[in-house]
């Protein structure tokens, strides 16, 4: 299962099939994930504002320049220097994301919700989460499409009165897991339909670019090549929407033993142990650290809080260079970490802890048994 998806059948064009028109309120769409590229798959045909897809048509039209601004084809809804309109330049804390310079979406401006999160307000056609203020499509659909006319299709989108629709990043997916309760792992009365979602990985032309994807029956997370721009994905899509304000400060501030996360109100424990442990020595090593000046509540980070510093768009190592990585079996680097979330539904005894490697940025639970399973740590508070 690491490094691959398996391929099914799921969620694009139930109405019209792919390529079809996203614009009939249908609640059953899904939805694609932001880029930091100027080209890319978007079916806008002009300049339009923030969230509005020139044309309305939700189709991929390969051959078609998105928008021209001074000679040159750029995609309006997703360039930084011409986001929304020609010109239009956002600042160094922000993306272009739907038309809009907000914040950066690859990474988490929010609290991190809980293991099982509820507080969901839930409509016919969409769910609001309280904790993030990500507004998700509630359903998705049943038929594969290509990933540009996935993108097309959540740019196109229209429903619950927003028109800002896209595909959600890795956090973001991430963020609406349920983890500790087994299946579905996701709640099952906010979202009806758990299944694979992808969003996009990198910034560079598709050929080259990976797809995340989370099994919301397994709660795994891992990624797959798209071989071209005609591939399927294969997996199932939901689009989210957002409006999440540019950061005030930067990302990290880093001290000799502390880097404090400001988008996320996380301190978090800088070196890290240089050793693996057990799951209950991870326990105990983070109640004991003295750290940063904090002698006291350091504790084993929850698997979304962990997963709120893999790093989507660094090469060679999933994780800021902010923290230290020195974490070793005799002369091997290690690169997997422990969390606290417990992944309930594994046959082992005393059961199964979920664990990041940020070496690949896969997911995935791991044995507590002291005597099968021993990973690094990295401790928060």
């Amino acid at each position: 299962m690491r490094g691959t998806i398996s391929i099914i059948s799921l969620a694009c064009f139930a109405l019209a099939g792919c390529g079809g028109n996203p614009l009939t309120g249908s609640e059953d769409a899904w939805t694609t994930g932001p880029s930091d590229d100027a080209g890319g798959g978007s079916a806008a045909d002009a300049a339009v504002g923030p969230g509005v897809d020139a044309g309305g048509t939700g189709s991929s039209d390969a051959g078609a320049c998105p928008v021209s601004c001074n000679g040159q084809c750029v995609d309006a809804r997703r360039d930084p220097a011409n986001c929304g309109q020609c010109g239009k330049v956002c600042g160094a804390l922000e993306a272009c994301v739907a038309g809009a310079c907000q914040a950066n979406p690859e990474w988490a401006h929010w609290p991190l919700p809980p293991d099982q999160p509820t507080q969901y307000t839930v409509a016919a056609d969409t769910v609001t989460d309280q904790v993030t203020g990500l507004v998700w499509e509630r359903k998705v659909t049943t038929t594969e499409c290509t990933f540009a006319e996935a993108r097309a299709w959540c740019d196109g989108l229209r429903l619950g009165g927003l028109t800002n629709w896209r595909l959600p990043t890795r956090i973001e997916l991430v963020s609406i897991l349920s983890t500790g309760n087994g299946q579905p792992f996701v709640s099952a009365s906010a979202f009806p339909a758990y299944y694979y979602v992808a969003s996009l990985y990198g910034s560079s032309a598709l050929n080259a670019e990976k797809v995340w994807g989370v099994r919301y029956d397994m709660g795994w997370f891992s990624w797959m090549e798209i071989a071209d721009a005609a591939s399927t994905l294969g997996t199932g899509v939901r689009c989210v929407a957002s409006t999440t304000p540019a950061p005030a400060s930067a990302h990290y501030v880093v001290g000799s033993e502390t880097v404090q996360d400001n988008w996320t109100g996380l301190l978090w424990d800088r070196g890290g142990s240089t050793l693996r442990r057990d799951h209950a020595e991870a326990v105990d090593y983070c109640a004991t650290l003295d750290a940063g000046g904090f002698s006291s509540g350091w504790r084993l980070p929850t698997r979304k809080e962990l997963e709120s510093i893999v790093d989507t768009k660094a090469s060679g190592e999933l994780l800021s260079s902010d923290f230290d990585r020195d974490c070793w079996t005799s002369l091997t680097r290690q690169w997997d970490y422990w969390t606290s979330s417990p992944e309930n539904s594994c046959s082992y005894t005393p059961g199964c802890f979920w664990s990041i490697n940020f070496q690949d940025g896969l997911a995935e639970p791991r044995n507590a048994d002291p005597s099968a399973g021993v990973a690094c740590v990295r401790c928060v508070r």
